[in-house]
Parts: C-alpha cells; sequence; structure tokens
C-alpha cells in the first residue's frame, strides 16, 4: 500500500493529470467544507477553490511529493485565497464608500450653482439606469437603506445590491464628468 501511495504523490508531482483528477475528487469536499465555513456563499467558494487548484497545479515544482507536504500546501494555499478574498471584499467597500462620497460632494459643492440643466441631467440619467439598478439605488442613496435592508426588501443578496449600486455609480460618475467638469 505504501509502494502505490508514494507513487501517487510522485505522479501527482509529476504533473499527470489522472493522479491530479484523483487528487481533486478526493480533496474538494473537504477544502470546500474549510472555505465555506468562512465565506458562506457556494458560489464564491467554488471559485476560490478553482483558483486554489490551479495554484497549486502551477506549484507541483515547488512542493516535497509526499502525502503530508501536499496536503498541507493546498490547505495553506486555500487559507491564502480566503484572506485574499475578504481583502478585496474590504478594499471593493472602500472603494465604492469613496465614490459615494465623491458623488455626494459634487452635488453638495454644486448645489447651490447647479443649474437647472445639470439637475435635470441627474434626473435623467437616474431615471434611465435599468430599472433593477434604479430601485436599489433609489433605496440606498434616497431613502437611505442599508444594503442589507435592500437585500432582504428586494429578495437579493448583498453582493446583488453591491453590484447595482457599483454600476449606478459607474454610470453617474461617467455622465456627470461631462456636465460638472
Amino acid at each position: 500500500m505504501k509502494k502505490n501511495e508514494d507513487y501517487f504523490w510522485v505522479q501527482l508531482k509529476g504533473k499527470n493529470q489522472k493522479a491530479f483528477s484523483s487528487f481533486f475528487d478526493k480533496y474538494y469536499s473537504r477544502l470546500f467544507s474549510i472555505a465555506f465555513k468562512s465565506i458562506s456563499d457556494r458560489e464564491e467558494c467554488a471559485a476560490i477553490l478553482q483558483e486554489t487548484f490551479s495554484k497549486f497545479w502551477s506549484k507541483l515544482d515547488d512542493i516535497k511529493p509526499e502525502k503530508k507536504y501536499m496536503e498541507s500546501y493546498i490547505v495553506r494555499i486555500l487559507k491564502n485565497k480566503i484572506i485574499d478574498y475578504y481583502r478585496k471584499k474590504k478594499n471593493k467597500f472602500i472603494y465604492l464608500d469613496e465614490l459615494s462620497f465623491e458623488i455626494e460632494d459634487i452635488h453638495e459643492e454644486h448645489s447651490n450653482d447647479l443649474n437647472e440643466e445639470i439637475y435635470q441631467k441627474i434626473q435623467i440619467i437616474i431615471e434611465n439606469l435599468p430599472p433593477k439598478v434604479r430601485d436599489v439605488f433609489c433605496l440606498s442613496r434616497m431613502n437611505g437603506y442599508t444594503y442589507p435592508e435592500i437585500a432582504k426588501e428586494k429578495n437579493i443578496s448583498i453582493k446583488t445590491v453591491e453590484a447595482h449600486i457599483t454600476k449606478a455609480l459607474k454610470i453617474l460618475r461617467q455622465d456627470l464628468k461631462k456636465y460638472i467638469n
């Protein structure tokens, strides 16, 4: 049994696709449960596992061909991918908040001297947003709802709320630059 196991790990290190497929099948569920405990989003977990296995494959040359090293190495890659996920998520929230403040600042700076044409343009931009994006944007910016409140109200995920707000702010920013500068 030991020789077969050693042979398997040598084959895996040698980037044998059949050995890698067996490795993937053997460890996917375990790694998924580790990721799901941290993230609780099946799609995100699947994406992170895809990145994890991809990185593992690309780094096989650097790993000792023994079970204990390969297992600990892929778990470490997964944990680093989870940390990266939260860093990106944190940076995305910071970016969205900064962008939101920029638009609010632009509105405040020009509120006294905004001519009717620009005000109407803002209204037209908002009215021409895709319906779902417009609804979510208005709940957030005009009614003061939080992302979780909007998600609950619209029966959508917080990620979908984030995507709609991001899209609305991007459109507003692009269109307003023409008129404010």
